[in-house]
């Protein structure tokens, strides 16, 4: 059982992501302690992996996290729509949260009885994170956690949106169900990935083959990418490349065929992994690398008769 856990589908230059993976965090430290939860980010390409100090199957994981949410959504129940409590209310708020570390946390963030103006609370800065004021502001907190739309009234409704993940957290299914329908989805999103041992067996678990999706009586293919079905280019003089993957050693997760509504797609890589030519649509691009950036960056692209070149200095800066 596993107490190390890649995170692939989070991204470091997406701001949500990054969130995402702070209320990741913050689930499994509340529901799981004992499990002392730990994060960093490394790779190629950079993506988040979490330590448990336990050894902790995917799907336990991903159970505990998702009960966590519900609780902590509990916590932003307030009765109210806006943050426009007196000294004395918001004392009485802090009191009736006792020991509720999850609620006392939510309430220090919002506010505090000693910031009082005119004798109602001042909101802290995070309240003006919806850009918008303090207007419904706590109908519009409580709403994040349980996605409703115009909480508190008659008229509000609810969205969904399912996942289903496989045993190394890849996305095989997700269902989208409008507000007002938590029965039937919307659509349904239907991925696969590379299962072959030839794969397996060199830990390659996360190569999408398909994305399809159907709202019941249509349905469309999003992408389809196939792998390692270009020849390989040979470079001589690579610092810190294995020399036990040489052209022969084909099995690389690289995608070299990619089908998507707009697009037909082919990739042809070197052994190091850089993309050598590529043709989108019958317009072929080329790729020049060279041991001047230790292969690590394009000397020159060129496209059907138009090239262009580029210097790096030594940290790869463009010069």
């Amino acid at each position: 059982m596993p107490k190390v856990h890649l995170l692939t589908g989070l991204e470091p230059d997406n701001l949500l992501a990054f969130l995402a993976l702070v209320g990741f965090h913050r689930c499994l430290a509340h529901a799981r302690p004992q499990w002392s939860p730990r994060v960093y980010w490394g790779g190629v390409p950079m993506r988040p992996t979490m330590i448990l100090a336990h050894e902790v199957e995917r799907p336990e994981l991903l159970d505990t996290a998702a009960k966590a949410a519900s609780e902590l959504a509990e916590v932003h129940s307030f009765g109210r729509p806006n943050l426009d409590y007196s000294a004395q209310e918001a004392r009485e708020e802090f009191k009736h949260a006792g020991s509720n570390r999850m609620r006392l946390d939510l309430l220090s963030a919002l506010m505090s009885d000693a910031a009082v103006r005119e004798d109602r609370i001042r909101a802290t800065p995070f309240c003006a994170m919806f850009g918008q004021g303090h207007q419904n502001f706590l109908d519009r907190l409580g709403s994040v956690p349980k996605a409703t739309l115009d909480p508190g009234q008659s008229y509000q409704a609810q969205k969904q949106t399912t996942q289903t993940l496989d045993q190394y957290g890849n996305l095989t299914q997700m269902q989208v169900f409008n507000f007002g329908n938590l029965s039937t989805p919307a659509r349904t999103y239907t991925n696969n990935y590379l299962n072959s041992s030839n794969y397996t067996s060199r830990y390659i678990f996360n190569r999408l083959t398909s994305s399809t999706v159907t709202d019941g009586t249509n349905s469309a293919t999003l992408v389809s990418n196939s792998y390692d079905g270009t020849s390989l280019t040979n470079v001589t003089g690579m610092n810190e490349h294995d020399s036990n993957y040489g052209t022969s050693a084909t099995y690389r997760g690289n995608v070299t065929g990619s089908t998507t509504p707009t697009a037909s797609t082919s990739h042809w890589y070197d052994i190091g992994g850089n993309v050598t030519k590529t043709t989108v649509n019958g317009v072929t691009t080329t790729t020049t690398i060279s041991s001047t950036t230790n292969y690590a960056a394009p000397d020159q692209m060129t496209t059907n008769s138009q090239s262009a070149s580029t210097t790096w200095t030594s940290a790869l800066g463009v010069c």
